[in-house]
């Protein structure tokens, strides 16, 4: 009877496992708002230039440039955004958007010193795309990679968090088909995601509580206003580079990942704002807050950003590792959650930092030169952009190695962060001096900088990857773990249709 019933359960397992995908990869890629229209500028300066792909109803890029608090486009560099066709069927408007962007970069190649590409939401599948096709072509026939880089917001390639590695291979019908993680390129790529995006942050495992979470985080997470308050320098973020060898070429691949308020929460707090009761609702909110954050992280493998770069599919199994560690971190949450209760309450601003890698991360498109050091901090802006200063900045201190697999933790920090912070004295722009085209990356860390090394883009010959994570929480401690590691790095690229 046993063996009857054996392909029912094997059947039940994979209708549940393509049902949550279907759903998953539906919310999240849909998610997006309309926009006015204006035309790409046909003037074409000599000056360095971002290239800006909107989202969904963007059909011109005009959402592009506020993104991280205005950061995007750098000092010293104009903008163009492409004009297309950015409608539901995500994967037509992909299509439709590659060879146009293609026509632009191609326009503007050998004509500017530097180009940005940045794709933000949707946007991000023409960008990938296009990427992928440029790395498909022979070194001497495709744009040097010192003159073009990648910048990706909310996008769902990171081999572990974004939604296409998720769910690999498993296409919606009429809305978008199976592009895969990204893969290293002799292209500088950024990845840029806020903590529980479901494009860029989705569940590893069938966790209730982590999926509610990730259907939420769709409205407070995802949409534009979310990305244009973050304020790179303030906000926390856990940053990792991966440092590639493809083609001979030295290319690295930074994963960015925001700190993001729990969207769980994001009904009250929104209700209180509106009512004007956030000063008497915060503090209830932040002392459930920390706990609450624990059990969501379950459903996660990797809370510090530790292994963006490793492919890891959706299961239906929360590993019991990720139960025990949550009831060990709990008495440290309520800990917090007194804490936070006591002081009044604010956002939260403290992140837990296990392996020490959590920053305030430095702004958006590259400007300073590339730092090849194994302790980095990204930056997207140049030095002469303000700053916002509500949270200290911090020093580098040597970093450790850290295995491949590393386990999640969303232990709180032993000691409880304050709720306030005053602005410091100085702030740690990179240097505006130097290439202008990679990420910036300056003595301290961040967490949520994609690197994936898993995919669906052609890649080269391969080499040695090296993977750097660093961390520097709202008190201002930082500090830099790193791990490197080679192979054969071939591989065929798993083209959109």
């Amino acid at each position: 009877m046993a063996k009857h019933r054996k392909p029912k359960a094997h059947g039940a397992r994979k209708a549940t496992l393509a049902g949550v995908a279907a759903a998953g990869i539906s919310g999240a890629l849909v998610a997006g708002h309309a926009t006015n229209v204006t035309a790409m500028s046909s003037a074409v300066d000599l000056a360095n230039t971002v290239i800006g792909v909107g989202g969904l109803g963007d059909n011109t890029g005009v959402r592009v440039p506020p993104k991280l608090s205005g950061t995007v486009v750098p000092s010293g560099y104009q903008y163009e955004g492409l004009q297309y066709d950015s409608g539901l069927n995500l994967a037509a408007s992909r299509d439709a958007g590659t060879p146009l962007l293609n026509t632009a970069i191609v326009n503007t190649y050998g004509k500017e010193p530097k180009i940005i590409v940045v794709g933000y939401s949707a946007g991000t599948l023409a960008v990938e795309q296009e990427r992928r096709n440029l790395q498909g072509l022979k070194p001497a026939d495709a744009p040097s990679p010192t003159q073009i880089s990648f910048v990706q917001i909310a996008n769902p390639f990171a081999p572990n968090g974004g939604i296409f590695q998720r769910f690999p291979g498993i296409p919606v019908p009429g809305l978008v088909d199976a592009m895969g993680a990204g893969q290293p390129t002799r292209y500088d790529t950024t990845y840029v995601v806020n903590e529980y995006d479901p494009y860029g942050d989705f569940p590893a495992y069938l966790n209730p509580l982590s999926l509610l979470n990730t259907i939420l985080a769709v409205r407070y997470s995802h949409p534009d206003e979310a990305y244009n308050a973050v304020a790179p320098g303030t906000t926390p973020a856990y940053v990792t580079t991966v440092k590639h060898t493809v083609d001979g070429v030295e290319s690295t691949d930074t994963y960015v990942l925001y700190y993001h308020a729990l969207p769980l929460l994001g009904p009250l707090r929104e209700l209180s704002t509106q009512t004007g009761l956030t000063p008497f609702t915060e503090p209830f909110i932040s002392a459930v807050e920390p706990m609450l954050r624990l059990l969501v992280d379950m459903g996660y493998t990797d809370r510090v950003n530790a292994n963006p770069a490793t492919p890891v599919a959706f299961s239906l199994i929360t590993p019991p590792q990720n139960v025990i560690a949550a009831l060990a971190g709990m008495p440290g949450a309520i800990s917090q959650g007194v804490t936070n209760l006591l002081s009044g309450g604010t956002a939260p601003t403290a992140l837990p930092n296990p392996l020490g890698n959590l920053v305030t991360a430095a702004p958006a498109p590259s400007v300073a030169p590339q730092t090849k050091s194994s302790q980095s901090r990204l930056a997207l802006v140049a030095d002469d952009e303000s700053t916002p200063t509500s949270h200290p900045e911090s020093t580098s201190t040597p970093g450790s190695t850290v295995a491949a697999s590393t386990p999640s933790s969303s232990t709180p920090p032993s000691t409880p962060p304050t709720t306030k912070s005053n602005p410091p004295s100085t702030t740690s722009h990179p240097s505006s001096s130097g290439d202008g085209l990679h990420p910036t990356v300056t003595s301290d860390g961040n967490k949520a900088v994609p690197g994936a090394t898993d995919g669906s883009a052609p890649q080269g010959t391969g080499g040695t990857t090296t993977t750097t994570t660093t961390t520097t929480d709202s008190t201002g401690s930082t500090t830099t773990a790193g791990s490197s590691e080679s192979g054969s790095g071939t591989g065929a690229g798993d083209a959109a249709a």
